[in-house]
């Protein structure tokens, strides 16, 4: 029971400090435990971390190598630190298992971003660089597809009408 109040006092304070001391000890530990290479061998004042908005009920972050260093054979350069969020009952505990299970199984399929380890209270995953779309570019294309919406139900109708035509006696 100790050890889990002390977990939720560790989460706590990592939702309070923005890439801390903490989290930078805990980001290489967790990295140089479940990741090859450089990984093994890389300092917390070393590597690059990014705390990533957007996690509902786990913290998210980006932590990649330092710029001039390279990975040194199939390491990843960069990776996505996932910490688990409170759990409240049975259930709770139920639904983050059967995530788990179903992320590795996309993941082991190729339908997903890789899984690179799993930890009491997180994972790592694959990074995949995206870039989000602006409000215009999104009126954009909702207006583009749109208009081949029209232009699909517009061939539809002359084909249908050609066909007419041709099946005439």
């Amino acid at each position: 029971m100790e050890a889990k109040k002390e977990e939720e006092i560790e989460l706590l304070l990592l939702k309070m400090s923005n890439c801390s001391n903490e989290v930078r000890e805990m980001a290489t530990r967790i990295c140089s435990n479940y990741l090859s290479g450089i990984w093994k061998n890389i300092s917390s004042r070393d590597i690059m971390i990014k705390h990533i908005g957007g996690g509902l009920s786990n913290l998210l972050y980006h932590v990649s190598l330092p710029k001039p260093q390279k990975p040194k054979s199939r390491e990843p350069s960069q990776v996505i630190l996932r910490l688990y969020g409170q759990n409240h009952g049975e259930q709770a505990m139920e639904s983050l298992v059967t995530e788990s299970v179903v992320f590795t199984l996309l993941s082991e399929q190729g339908l997903g971003p890789k899984l690179h380890g799993v930890f009491p209270r997180g994972r790592l995953e694959e990074f995949i660089p995206v870039s989000f779309i602006s409000g215009v570019e999104h009126e954009y294309i909702i207006m583009r597809v749109k208009e081949l919406i029209k232009l699909v139900q517009f061939t539809n109708k002359v084909d249908l009408q050609a066909w007419k035509l041709i099946q005439r006696p």
